[in-house]
This record gives structure tokens, C-alpha cells and sequence, in this order.
């Protein structure tokens, strides 16, 4: 008797980054680029943008033609994305920037007179422009010249960087939430490329269908929970028994629970009244800043959902299959 589990795994598959049903919008996206049109990119958390602008990005680079990709969700002062900019520009390109300072305004100076240098640098794709904290910095990028795609998760995140800077964004792709087709599509593919065929069964993708709430990304993750659970068994096909229930969340830390526990009990609120409870309900809360962090991870992972922008957003829970949907908290 062998001590290797009967199901195998394409580990090849969890570096894929194939992307369904998004060509239109790629090609939307691509069209502009080549044309010097700034793009504004938005839709739901898992929707694919930032796999479909990394597609893109691909298509569009050649000698002649670079783009550079920032995430906000990590460079989220204006100070940090120019300086990304510039580290970027000295691993990639001959030219190099060499300049030592804290000042904005002296890292886009010098980002705009290097520039002449690099004629081939084209393009800025800035992600996740809702945690942008300065997002002034779109100003001097467009001042420079750089063809911009920003991206994010909220239509009205654009209302963030002034209206000068508004007026070049007319161009606006949307990245619509996925049908439940098109989840169950793509799912499958996942797990017939993970697992092989006959290794799982259809409600299990179903399952996951209906639980990942149009995050493909979480759908994925899911996924592969369920898949080291089966295996972890040893069982030779994988079944909606493996999938781990999204109800009752691992791994939190004491504060995430504790926000988690406050949105169970009201459904949905406010970001700053649910900033105001959880310090209540703990003996040493956090900066607001940390619990914003919080508050993304909580949705990256799916356990909540954010609906608006800056001082309108308000976090609720997703809604599962089968279960009622939580009242609105009375503002």
C-alpha cells in the first residue's frame, strides 16, 4: 500500500493567469494605450482588472513602448508611487535616475526632465486607486506626459484626483460583475487544470459558484482550500463536503474578529461608525490607518463586502446562498 495521495496536482496551473471573457475589455484598454488615451478602469473586487491590464501591459510593451505597473494598495503616498516609478525606471531601463530626496515636488521634476531620455517609457498603470491616500500625484504624471490606466474597484474612486486631472479620463472601461455562467465557466477550467478530469465533481464547482459572490480571485483560493482538505483526507475526487465554510473565518486576528463580530450583529455600517465601535469593544485599538488595512484584507478575502468611497463607504457581509440578507444599519 502506497503512502501517496490518489489525487495529483498540476501545481503549473496556480501560476496561470489566464483570463476568460475579457477580451473586449482588454482590447479596449490596448487600442488606448497605442493611441496616447488615458483609461480609467473600473468594477468589483474580482472581476479580473488586474490580471486583464498585466495581459495588456504584455501586449503593449516592445523596444519601443514600456509601461510601468504601481499598486496603490502598497505605494499609497504620493512620495511612494513617484519614488516606485523611479526604482522601476533604474531596474529596467539604461537611464538612470540617481537622486536622493524627500520632496514631491523635486522627485517629479527630476522624473520629467529624465524623461527626455526615455523615450520609449510610454505608459503608467496605477492599481487599486481607491487606497491611494495623495492622489495628487496623478497631477505631475499626466504634467510628464505619461499615458496613464488607472484602476479601481468603485466608478466614483475617479472623483478622488482633482477635476483638472478628471477632465483627461473620459475613456472608461467597466468591468462588468461576472454571470453565474460565466463563474461556473471559469471555475471549471481552474479545477480541470488543477486536479485533471474525473478529480472532482460538478457541485463542487457549483458550490463554489455560488459562495464566491463574483470573486473569481476568492473563488480560486476556495478552490485550492478544498483541494488540500480532499487530499489532506486522501480521498480520490473532491466534493462540496471539502469546501471550507466561509461563515466561520480562520486565521483572524483579534481585532478582524472583532470588526467581523460587529458587522454579523448589524449587518451593515458606516466605516467611521464601525471604527467607532471597535474601539470600544477593544482595550487597545488601532490607528485608523491599520484599520483600514484591516478592512481590505477582510474584503480581499471576501468576508466583507465595501460598497462606496472614502468617508461614504460602508462595509457589510456578503450575502450567501441561502441565507437572508441583513438589513441596512439606520443612519
Amino acid at each position: 500500500m502506497t503512502d501517496e495521495p490518489e489525487i495529483k496536482l498540476n501545481l503549473e496551473a496556480l501560476k496561470s493567469t489566464r483570463i476568460q471573457f475579457r477580451d473586449k475589455e482588454m482590447e479596449t484598454i490596448l487600442l488606448a494605450m497605442r493611441n496616447g488615451i488615458h483609461t480609467y478602469v473600473y468594477g468589483s473586487v474580482g472581476t479580473g482588472k488586474t490580471t486583464a491590464v498585466s495581459h495588456v501591459m504584455g501586449k503593449f510593451e516592445n523596444g519601443r513602448n514600456k509601461a510601468l505597473y504601481v499598486s496603490c494598495s502598497v505605494c499609497q503616498t504620493e512620495y511612494a508611487v513617484l519614488r516606485e516609478i523611479i526604482d522601476q525606471v533604474n531596474t529596467r531601463f539604461p537611464q538612470k535616475i540617481f537622486i536622493q530626496t524627500r520632496s514631491n515636488y523635486d522627485l517629479a521634476k527630476r522624473l520629467k526632465k529624465d524623461r527626455e531620455k526615455l523615450p520609449e517609457l510610454k505608459a503608467v498603470i496605477l492599481d487599486d486607486l481607491q487606497s491611494l491616500e495623495e492622489p495628487k500625484v496623478v497631477d505631475p504624471l499626466l504634467e510628464i506626459g505619461l499615458i496613464l490606466v488607472l484602476v479601481a474597484d468603485d466608478l466614483k474612486a475617479i472623483n478622488r484626483v482633482s477635476s483638472l486631472s478628471q477632465s483627461y479620463f473620459g475613456n472608461v472601461v467597466h468591468f462588468e460583475d461576472y454571470t453565474k455562467e460565466q463563474l461556473t465557466k471559469i471555475i471549471a477550467a481552474k479545477a480541470r487544470h488543477l486536479l485533471g478530469e474525473g478529480r472532482y465533481k460538478p457541485a463542487l464547482v457549483q458550490k463554489l459558484a455560488d459562495l464566491c459572490n463574483g470573486n473569481v480571485g476568492y473563488a480560486e483560493s476556495l478552490l485550492l482550500a478544498s483541494v488540500l482538505r480532499a487530499v489532506s483526507l486522501r480521498k480520490e475526487i473532491v466534493d462540496e463536503a471539502d469546501v471550507p465554510d466561509p461563515e466561520r473565518p480562520h486565521e483572524l486576528n483579534h481585532d478582524e474578529q472583532t470588526v467581523f463580530e460587529i458587522l454579523k450583529e448589524h449587518g451593515s455600517m458606516p466605516g467611521g461608525e464601525l471604527y467607532r465601535q471597535y474601539c470600544e469593544k477593544v482595550r487597545f485599538p488601532k490607528a485608523e490607518r491599520t484599520f483600514r488595512n484591516y478592512m481590505r484584507d477582510l474584503c480581499e478575502r471576501n468576508l466583507v463586502k465595501a460598497v462606496g468611497t472614502n468617508k461614504g463607504r460602508i462595509y457589510q457581509l456578503p450575502e450567501r446562498p441561502n441565507q437572508r440578507k441583513p438589513g441596512l444599519l439606520n443612519a
